[in-house]
C-alpha cells in the first residue's frame, strides 16, 4: 500500500512538472528578448576616435635611430675578422694539421675563426704573413688617411692559460 501511495506522487508530480510542448519556456523567453528595446547609444559611440596621422618622413621626426645604410652595408659586406681592429682579436690556438699551419682567432662577439698563412684580418688589410707555434704575425699595409705611413708588422701571441 505504501508504494502504491508513493507511485501516485510521483506520477502527479511528474504531470504537473510536464507541458505539451518543451521549448515553451524557451520561446517565451526570446519574444521577452525581442520586444526589448536596444540602448540609446551604440557602442560605438562610447569610443573617441581621432583622425589617422600619416607619417611623412620629410616633415616629421621618425622615431626610430637613424643609421647610415651606406656605412652598415659597406662593413657587413666584408668578411667577419675584417670587420674589427687587430687590438679586439684575441690568438685563442695555433693547430698544427700535417704541413699546414692554422690559427684559432675569436672575435669581440664571441664568434671564433680558422685563419691561414696568406688571410687577411682586421679592418687595415692586415695580411697573415707568418704562424709559428705561439704567435701570429700580419703587415697592415701603409695608409695615409689613417695615419699610418709605413707599412706596419703586428704579432699576435698566444697567452698562458
Amino acid at each position: 500500500m505504501k508504494r502504491l501511495w508513493l507511485l501516485s506522487g510521483l506520477l502527479c508530480l511528474l504531470t504537473a512538472c510536464g507541458s505539451k510542448d518543451p521549448t515553451a519556456d524557451l520561446t517565451v523567453y526570446v519574444n521577452r528578448l525581442q520586444k526589448q528595446t536596444p540602448p540609446a547609444t551604440s557602442l560605438l559611440a562610447a569610443f573617441h576616435f581621432r583622425a589617422a596621422n600619416h607619417f611623412n618622413g620629410q616633415l616629421a621626426h621618425s622615431p626610430f635611430p637613424q643609421t647610415s645604410d651606406s656605412v652598415n652595408s659597406a662593413l657587413l659586406a666584408k668578411p667577419p675578422l675584417e670587420r674589427y681592429p687587430i687590438d679586439v682579436l684575441h690568438l685563442l690556438g695555433i693547430v698544427l694539421q700535417g704541413a699546414k699551419t692554422f690559427a684559432v682567432i675569436q672575435t669581440p662577439d664571441l664568434k671564433i675563426f680558422q685563419v691561414q698563412q696568406g688571410d687577411l684580418m682586421g679592418n687595415h688589410f692586415g695580411r697573415i704573413t707568418l704562424i709559428t707555434a705561439y704567435s701570429l704575425s700580419l703587415i697592415e699595409p701603409a695608409d695615409p688617411t689613417s695615419g699610418l705611413a709605413n707599412p706596419q708588422t703586428i704579432t699576435l701571441h698566444l697567452k698562458a692559460s
